[in-house]
């Protein structure tokens, strides 16, 4: 099959596409690293909704496998990850198990050497980062690591900050997406505070985008006594917010026509390449790479200017801003992905036109790419997901920022980090770059 690329606006897809070892062409692949408790609940959703919506994606191998390591420092929810991904498994080998937790402890997580004091698993890391170069040796191209976990807990903020650090340095050359739950305000987690601000300094130093997931945005229109049943067993409240999670991330980085190859035949081939447009999109300015994600998924068969209102409300809900700052914020750039039938229909100027609730930066030209999809995700019928790269993030890296800085003023709950490794000059880089951070986003918004 020949591949017309005569017109093309990937204009390294040269560098990037590899011929397989079957003689065709190979598709740009996605390695998902799942860490700690939040990550490996969340992504055998993903990959449910993946493979019911599009068996032949960047995320799953021929052989029906997924490209993922699941790991965590205890063994109850990541062996029990395998069994929610339907028709779906993941490799035995590539679900990795410490042999205790990190006590909600960022320093914990992070640090695995000995000298620190407990008893480390020294070779936990090792093990982690054999089988994610293992996995990504598999795929013809590897292009791009999808790393999901919370910014709270002691393994997902800890060890996956970790990985992520070492992730970076084993391919230097490769796309890394870190898709990171927020933890509620008033959480039960007193270290919370600190642990996202340690995790977000060195996620952020790593990545080529930081996807925020707020479980702030949802537990509202849950019942609280289904989100506090979540740590009782019955989990309903936490299912539906991970179910909504997975929603939005499949939306926007499932394969859509308009990032596809056409073929002699007039036939669109994925190639893969919905992360790294994604970040050429969304992340054009190296120092601004917080993104967020909203969607709206529709069963029945509403139209798409419906949606696109329906989206504007949940986003003006969201976006619980300060009074200083509720007429401040602007989008530096974002991607919408239409997915269902007349979905072409939509154009660039309409749907930026319905998404001028995002206030687009005047300085951007371009501030929003479309992507459309004939095909929706499974089980539904119209689809609109949102990534947006807005200044209106700085509320939360303030709130993230204030709350730390407070304990940590007063010095509490200290002594916990620097147990195992964390001094108070590590707090204070992190607490500069965070700093620096929303500086960048206050100043790329002045008009």
């Amino acid at each position: 099959m020949q591949l017309d690329i005569s017109i093309n606006k990937f204009n390294w897809i040269p560098s990037v596409l590899q011929v397989s070892p079957s003689g065709g062409m190979a598709a740009a692949t996605t390695l998902t690293v799942q860490v700690g408790q939040c990550g490996n609940q969340i992504g055998p959703e993903l990959f449910r909704v993946v493979n019911d919506s599009i068996p032949q994606n960047s995320f799953i191998d021929p052989s029906g496998k997924c490209r993922a390591v699941c790991i965590d420092t205890e063994d109850k929810v990541v062996k029990a990850s395998k069994f929610g991904t339907g028709k779906l498994q993941y490799r035995d080998h590539n679900i990795v198990c410490g042999h205790f937790g990190r006590g909600s402890n960022w320093a914990m997580g992070y640090h695995m050497e000995e000298k620190y004091g407990y008893r480390a698993e020294e070779s936990f890391l090792s093990i982690c980062m054999d089988r994610i170069r293992k996995e990504a040796e598999r795929c013809d191209c590897f292009m791009s690591t999808l790393m999901m976990h919370s910014l709270a807990g002691g393994t997902g903020s800890g060890v996956g900050s970790r990985l992520t650090e070492e992730i970076r340095e084993l391919f230097p050359n490769r796309f890394i997406v870190s898709a990171v739950v927020a933890p509620l305000t008033m959480g039960e987690n007193p270290m919370q505070s600190y642990n996202s601000l340690l995790c977000f300094n060195h996620i952020y130093n790593s990545c080529d985008q930081v996807l925020l997931l707020k479980n702030d945005d949802f537990s509202s229109k849950f019942d609280p006594e289904k989100v506090k049943g979540a740590k009782e067993g019955n989990g309903l409240g936490f299912t539906k917010i991970n179910n909504q999670f997975a929603l939005d991330l499949v939306g926007i980085l499932l394969p859509t026509d308009t990032n596809a190859l056409t073929s002699s035949s007039s036939k669109n081939i994925s190639i893969g390449m919905e992360i790294p447009e994604l970040i050429r999109s969304v992340c054009p300015m190296s120092d601004l790479r917080l993104t967020c994600l909203d969607g709206i998924h529709r069963e029945k068969a509403d139209n798409f200017d419906k949606l696109f209102s329906n989206l504007g409300v949940k986003y003006k809900s969201n976006l619980k801003l300060r009074e200083d700052e509720s007429s401040s914020y602007q989008c530096i750039s974002a991607v919408a992905a239409v997915r269902g039938n007349g979905s072409h229909a939509c154009s660039l100027q309409n749907a930026t036109n319905r998404l001028s609730f995002l206030k687009f930066s005047p300085w951007n030209p371009f501030p929003l790419d479309l992507w459309n999809s004939k095909s929706c995700i499974s089980g539904y019928t119209k689809s609109l997901t949102v990534c947006s790269n807005s200044s209106a993030s700085n509320q939360y890296l303030q709130d993230v920022w204030s709350r730390a800085r407070l304990k940590y003023d007063h010095g509490a709950y200290l002594h916990w980090y620097e147990k195992y490794g964390c001094e108070k000059d590590h707090f204070e880089e992190a607490f500069d770059d965070l700093a620096s951070t929303v500086a960048a986003y206050r100043d790329a918004v002045k008009t």
